[in-house]
């Protein structure tokens, strides 16, 4: 730089002015000058940008209405993937469903990293939001969590969600844990631009209780600095839960999805959405007579009705069809032949033919005559017509001493019937006719004694 001077300065006593531009220089000369004007402007030594600190976006989909259905992607505001919240006017799901999210992770490092998430199992209220998380793509399969983010969109890589082992200890009108509780269906986590390698909850839960919230550490290592991670989270049914227990019968926007952190920091973005954007099948049931002391004809009664979140639903119309089932304990002492009545495992089906459901009302099974002493429940299962946006549901209600139950007691003192000698095989035929006879004979010898008693008499 001394050197630059000097030629310059040198150059400047021997030219004044325009001069000093005009005359002819020497190459060297001139390539001197313009380095120290270079140098003046500050462009001989770059400014190098800041690395980009790791953070993440939380995103779900918005599917749009019923009558406008749209898909989950990108680039079709309000609707697709969204950073934000949805109602009933943006989004439509029905109870047994999952919403879809993903999480957009840019600045990444290229290495391990932890992204911890964290969905609402229970509202504070009890009842049940999102019971477990699943596949990004099962209720809505042209999802694209790449669209307006990574394009073009890198191969996937899957890690299996693991199974919340508090589920399979959960007792509904529907499951026990002796039949494995509450079931979840296989689901993966999708990574793009990286490789899922541990998925973990933090610490556990009860399966019924108030404002309980789930978390789950997810551990990735990254292969580029945006990293994209989609899942999607169940939405509680009540044909799992029961009536009333279900994700509709919730009030406000209670199916919250939370981006904590990201390696200890940043995060804490909630995504939420009303109930109104949920439709739900809600069936509530009578048996007409809970004590049997003769046996008779008894039948099932249920009410069927369509909602849109919390509300009574006519629009569209409920349509499909309701089909009975009736299950027995017939073995004294007569309790209840399951913990959770009559489940969707068991039972005899009572409609040979399903009575079609047009509308919400009531809808009334055959009757059924049983054949032996025991303890009955019934159960009530629809199916939706096809293209309905009001889920398959099922009802058993359990307890006996409720009017609305569906279980009763058979308590004849003259149980026998043939039906029930069928039943019971040739040892109880004969047993039958042995004792009949001994009962016939029996009688007959008093007759024949009270004749003689009589004789005599005269």
């Amino acid at each position: 730089m001394l050197f630059c001077i000097y030629e310059v300065k040198n150059m400047s006593e021997k030219l004044t002015g325009l001069q000093l531009f005009l005359k002819p220089v020497r190459a060297f000369s001139l390539l001197v000058v313009l380095s120290f004007v270079l140098t003046l402007a500050g462009a001989v030594t770059p400014v190098r940008a800041a690395p980009q600190a790791a953070a993440g976006d939380l995103d779900q989909c918005r599917n749009g209405t019923l009558a406008s259905p749209a898909d989950c992607v990108a680039g079709t505001p309000p609707l697709g993937w969204v950073n934000g919240n949805a109602n009933g006017t943006q989004a439509h799901w029905t109870e047994g469903q999952s919403i879809p999210y993903r999480i957009r992770l840019t600045g990444l490092t290229n290495g391990q990293h932890e992204l911890t998430i964290r969905y609402d199992y229970t509202a504070p209220t009890g009842e049940h939001a999102f019971d477990y998380l699943t596949t990004f793509n099962r209720s809505a399969p042209s999802a694209d969590p790449c669209s307006d983010f990574l394009i073009p969109c890198p191969a996937p890589a899957t890690f299996p969600i693991p199974v919340d082992p508090v589920l399979a200890t959960c007792s509904t009108p529907q499951h026990d844990p002796v039949g494995g509780g509450v079931p979840q269906l296989p689901g993966d986590f999708t990574i793009y631009n990286g490789t899922i390698t541990d998925a973990a909850y933090v610490g556990t839960h009860t399966c019924h209780d108030s404002a309980i919230q789930v978390s789950m550490i997810i551990t990735f290592t990254s292969t580029a600095p945006d990293t994209l991670i989609a899942w999607s989270a169940h939405i509680a049914p009540e044909f799992d839960w029961g009536n009333g227990e279900s994700a509709h019968s919730i009030s406000g926007a209670p199916y919250h999805m939370t981006f904590i952190d990201l390696d200890g920091s940043g995060g804490n973005q909630d995504r939420s959405m009303m109930t109104n954007a949920v439709y739900a099948t809600n069936i509530s049931t009578t048996v007409s007579d809970t004590d049997l002391t003769v046996m008779g004809p008894v039948f099932d009664t249920a009410t069927i009705e369509g909602f849109q979140g919390s509300t009574i639903s006519t629009d569209p119309v409920l349509a499909g069809t309701l089909n009975f089932y009736i299950c027995a304990d017939t073995v004294a002492p007569y309790a209840a032949p399951f913990t959770s009545g009559c489940d969707h495992s068991s039972g005899t089906l009572l409609t040979a033919i399903p009575i079609t459901v047009n509308g919400n009302g009531s809808y009334q099974s055959p009757d059924y005559t049983p054949t032996q002493n025991g303890y009955y429940c019934f159960r009530a299962e629809f199916t939706p017509a096809e293209g309905s946006p009001y889920p398959f549901a099922r009802e058993s209600n359990t307890s006996k001493v409720n009017p609305l139950a569906e279980c009763f007691l058979v308590n004849d003192p003259l149980p026998v019937t043939l039906s029930s000698l069928q039943a019971g095989g040739a040892d109880a035929i004969t047993s039958f006719f042995l004792v009949a006879a001994a009962t016939l004979l029996i009688g007959l010898s008093f007759l024949v004694m009270d004749g003689r008693l009589l004789g005599n008499r005269k």
